[in-house]
């Protein structure tokens, strides 16, 4: 069995949990900190070998990853 996270799933669980600390806003800043100058964030690591394919390029812009961050932001804002 294994489980894998990162800073922005772990920022959406705290906002679906209501979970308000220095340790959630230690999360979104280094989230932000990664921010590229026109929003979005990069693709910095992958499941490599568990996939038949790859999606995106690690260190490129990736749609996807950007999509994770403004949901996660968007569960801490409610």
């Amino acid at each position: 069995m294994m489980w894998n996270t990162d800073l922005v799933e772990m920022a959406g669980i705290m906002g679906k949990l209501g979970a308000g600390d220095e340790r959630r806003d230690e999360a979104v800043e280094a989230v932000l900190s990664k921010q590229g100058e026109n929003g979005r964030w990069k693709q910095e690591n992958q499941f490599s070998g568990r996939f038949i394919t790859t999606v995106e390029t690690d260190g490129r812009e990736s749609r996807w990853v950007t999509l994770n961050v403004v949901r996660a932001f968007r569960s801490l804002m409610e």
